[in-house]
């Protein structure tokens, strides 16, 4: 049974019990499919579904907490030797604005579980399964042409630089900023990640990133892409409903 422990000397109740369900499940869409490959695509798509929900619970609490931005850059002015009172008016503001400045983080902290056990669940069925998957001969081993580690690093890129709005628009604010420092770092983590790691966590790292890049175009259409392809409808908003 999957314990997960922390430096050796945390562990977290029930986790073994949390990955050996997700386990049950792959498991239970490979005898279906017949393909451990097409499996973990279909798992993976799956939850990615699942956790819409909190993807625009998450993009919504950041366009309200974006239109606060004036606000809070008049309080980081008035308060600026005052890091208390700044503190405290600023938790003002979002309480009179009912807004969770925790919210656009939050959905982020519940899915580092979910992808932990992901990780563990994977291996544990990558690592079992001998079966061949397209050009892949095992997806308990290394994708010996690592074309899924540069597909999972493209689709990451494309998604990072979605996030972003276009240079024709306005400046980046400190958060737009984490995310292009992120579009550098992310790419080339996976990129790494899925060199050496089995196909079968490859597979899924390049499945969760093309979903997520057809995901932040309906969200936020094509952002910052479109300065590095200028034909782009760059213009265009795509957006959820309010």
């Amino acid at each position: 049974m999957f314990n997960l422990e922390l430096y050796g000397a945390v562990t977290i109740p029930l986790w073994g019990q949390f990955v050996d369900i997700l386990r049950a499940v792959l498991t239970l869409l490979i005898s279906l499919t017949g393909s451990p490959g097409l499996a973990i695509i279909l798992f993976t798509v799956a939850i990615r579904a699942l956790l819409i929900p909190l993807t625009l619970y998450s993009h919504r609490a950041n366009q309200r907490t974006q239109a606060l931005r004036p606000k809070l850059e008049e309080l980081q002015r008035r308060y600026r030797h005052d890091r208390q009172k700044l503190s405290a008016e600023t938790m003002r503001l979002y309480h009179e604005s009912r807004i969770n400045p925790y919210a656009t983080v939050l959905p982020t902290v519940i899915q580092i579980p979910l992808l932990l056990g992901l990780y563990q669940a994977i291996t544990a069925v990558a690592a079992t399964g001998r079966q061949g998957f397209l050009w892949l001969p095992s997806l308990a081993h290394a994708d010996p042409w690592h074309l899924l580690p540069f597909a999972a690093a493209l689709f990451q890129l494309v998604q990072a630089r979605m996030a972003l709005p276009s240079a024709r628009g306005l400046p980046l604010d400190a958060q737009q900023q984490i995310i292009r420092q992120l579009t550098q770092v992310l790419p080339l983590t996976a990129l790494a990640f899925g060199w050496v790691a089995a196909a079968g966590l490859a597979l899924y790292w390049a499945t969760q990133a093309a979903f997520g890049a057809v995901q932040q175009y309906f969200l936020t259409g094509w952002g910052a892409l479109c300065d590095w392809f200028p034909l782009l409808p760059g213009d265009r908003h795509v957006g959820p409903p309010a």
